[in-house]
């Protein structure tokens, strides 16, 4: 171990043992190991794994694992084109209920009434659709924990770059208030303590330590050698080397299976949908049957019935439930959100959130 003028702190020395890359050597095969597999190994045998030294890697050996590994940033789903998504809000199975609701209307005379169902459709389509694209924004802000730039070392220089060319075997300088680009394996720290509730929902900081994990048992963010991106120095200093960046890295596992997530229709949506159904089957039953009535009984011409059946039909199909049922969820999450108790799939969409859970650390005195 040598002590780094710069920094103070005490880092392993540049021999590597026989047989394994050094830097500026080609990038190592990082075969995906799990952070617990760093964290059994020995600063010197994790460091020299990942190809780097005391120095960090060089400018030219950081730009080809650039290459190889891709920048350091969040996986983003695709996503269908925003008119697909606006046009979706006014084909479902209520707001197509309620364009033959309106189309019915038209056919019976009633135009005003139909402007009107129209105008409820136009009206709730586009509210949902702002909903939905606001909430969608909610993903992507899991890249505000990750800072901008980061203080690392390369060519045996501290330097600031951006975060999204952090390779792996890059030398992170950690210290007080600065957030993690990326999971790290902890080369030497000083009273270090890290906040990782973005990951564990825990506040009270973690010490974290360069020497080897005794057991890997219980989740990553336990292992008491391992940053990872998106948390952050509580207090102390260290150095790091990068082992996981981009989605390689646990919050960005995290981030790929919010996006990945196949989207199911919920209770709530099938609740509808079953609604709807009803509902239309009632209307044309009782349509079809004030039809016959009207022929049968009443007197009433084939065209004089007929306007007849589809006013009945038309005065069955519930236009103000749409917009009610959606200012309400609206209402709700704006609530919500006043008390700091906002998730992702708490939206006005009518989705499902499967499962809502929350930590809170108890407050020293």
């Amino acid at each position: 171990m040598s002590r780094d003028p710069n920094s103070g702190l005490h880092l392993p020395t540049a021999n590597a043992p026989e047989g394994i890359a050094s830097a500026d050597q080609t990038a190592p095969a990082l075969d995906n190991k799990s952070a617990a597999s760093w964290a059994m190994l020995t600063v010197d045998r994790a460091m020299s794994a990942l190809g780097t030294g005391p120095n960090g890697l060089s400018e030219t050996e950081a730009a080809a694992r650039l290459a190889r590994y891709g920048l350091n940033s969040m996986p983003r789903a695709r996503r269908r084109r925003w008119y697909l998504e606006l046009t979706a809000n006014f084909i479902h199975l209520f707001a197509m209920l309620l364009w033959v609701g309106a189309a019915l209307a038209w056919i019976a005379g009633l135009p005003q009434l139909t402007w009107a169902i129209i105008a409820v459709i136009l009206i709730n389509g586009s509210f949902g659709y702002w909903q939905e694209y606001q909430a969608e924004r909610a993903a992507e802000a899991l890249e505000a924990l990750l800072p901008r730039e980061v203080r690392l070392r390369r060519d045996g220089r501290e330097r600031l770059v951006e975060a999204a060319n952090v390779a792996p075997g890059d030398l992170l300088i950690l210290t007080e208030g600065e957030a993690v680009p990326a999971d790290a394996r902890i080369i030497a720290s000083e009273r270090l303590r890290v906040d990782a509730s973005a990951l564990t929902g825990e506040s009270r900081p973690i010490p974290r330590y360069a020497a080897p994990a005794k057991t890997t048992d219980g989740p990553p963010v336990s292992l008491p050698n391992i940053v990872f991106a998106g948390t952050s120095v509580a207090s102390g200093r260290g150095e790091a080397v990068v082992f996981a960046t981009g989605g390689a890295t646990e919050f960005g596992r995290i981030a790929a299976l919010t996006q990945a997530q196949r989207e199911q229709p919920s209770p709530l949506q099938r609740e509808l949908g079953r609604v709807t159904r009803i509902v239309t089957l009632l209307a044309v039953f009782f349509g079809v049957g004030f039809f016959v009535i009207g022929r049968a009984a009443g007197g009433l011409s084939t065209v004089e019935a007929f306007l007849f059946a589809v006013g009945i039909i038309v005065a069955n199909v519930p236009e103000g439930l749409l917009p009610t049922l959606t200012l309400s969820l609206a209402i709700g999450v704006r609530r919500m959100a006043r008390q700091n108790a906002l998730s992702s799939a708490c939206r006005p969409s009518r989705r499902s959130a499967p499962l809502l859970s929350s930590s809170q650390t108890k407050p020293e005195h």
